[in-house]
């Protein structure tokens, strides 16, 4: 069930309904494109989305959708030898809870996890930029309680959600040199 402050609203949910729902709920945009208020760590199961305006496909013969570009804030964490996953779906989550900040326009959640003899904790904040439109902005941040091995990947996740398509397939890769 969701807190509503005065200029904020919080949810601790990590149900499926509830990530469906609060993908919606904590999504921030800035006009030029929209991202859906998921956790960083989620993948195509959690129907991320970064939704550029004005930018739709049709897949044969079903209706028009906007077009959800690649994810570019996507982190896995993985805990010791196993290369366990940490994921609000975990076994292993102590808490978890994600709010946005309607005044400042800026999505947080805080996540704890039970690992090995201790427990990790990601922090996290986003917000899509009004000055520059282009500008989708992350501080992600992970602490451990105890000595244990963390590895942490950040990239671009190209395995998008769209109900209709896929509308982006066969990406080409390159590096621009300035």
């Amino acid at each position: 069930m969701p807190i509503i402050g005065d200029w904020s609203v919080t949810d601790k949910g990590t149900g499926d309904d509830d990530i469906l729902t609060n993908g919606n709920r904590f999504l921030i945009g800035n006009g030029y494109f929209g991202y859906r208020g998921i956790v960083e760590e989620a993948d195509a199961s959690f129907f991320p989305a970064c939704i550029l305006s004005g930018l739709y496909d049709k897949q044969n013969d079903k209706w028009r959708e906007p077009v959800n570009a690649p994810n570019s804030l996507s982190v896995r964490v993985c805990y010791g030898d196993s290369g366990l996953h940490l994921t609000i779906k975990s076994e292993s989550l102590v808490s978890h809870e994600q709010s946005l900040d309607f005044r400042y326009g800026i999505f947080s959640r805080s996540s704890v996890w039970n690992a090995g003899n201790g427990r990790v904790a990601v922090l996290s904040e986003r917000f899509a930029s009004l000055d520059d439109a282009h500008l989708l902005c992350m501080r992600y941040t992970i602490c451990a309680d105890a000595d244990m091995e963390l590895k942490i990947l950040h990239g671009i996740d190209c395995a998008v959600w769209d109900i209709n398509g896929p509308h982006l397939e066969n990406f080409a890769f390159y590096q621009k040199d300035n």
